[in-house]
């Protein structure tokens, strides 16, 4: 099976170093040469929270109190990582979020000061490649 995803995408994911499962929200087009592609989580806000993008209760169907997007963890996946995930019954597909707060999201990823460089200059550089077809 290939798996197939796109911007917007979620799923909740169970990460080894984490026992609870976080909704993890891809924002960038897979990379077509690498299969490649930038994923970032979503976590209750708390007071070491990055409070660069706060998201509200429904504004996705998962979210049932304030949560913050966790920059610090966004990172450059593969599509065979996420398809061993799934595969595994460590991550489970869940409603796409919604255009509009994908945009905040994305956003937020080019101005929080603790997302990675590496991350941000993926997400630059696929996000440029989109609108440069578009």
């Amino acid at each position: 099976m290939t798996l197939a995803i796109h911007p917007g995408d979620c799923y909740l994911i169970n990460f080894p170093s984490n026992p609870t499962r976080h909704l993890q929200v891809v924002i960038t087009s897979v990379e077509e040469n690498t299969g490649n592609f930038v994923m970032v989580g979503i976590e209750s806000v708390h007071k070491r929270s990055d409070r660069t993008k706060i998201l509200h209760p429904n504004e996705h169907p998962f979210i049932i109190r304030d949560s913050a997007v966790t920059y610090r963890l966004a990172d450059v996946y593969s599509l065979k990582w996420l398809k061993e995930k799934i595969d595994s019954g460590n991550a489970d597909k869940k409603e796409s979020m919604p255009h509009g707060v994908l945009k905040r999201i994305c956003d937020g990823l080019l101005s929080s000061d603790q997302t990675r460089q590496r991350v941000r200059e993926f997400f630059i550089n696929a996000t440029w490649k989109l609108e440069s077809q578009g």
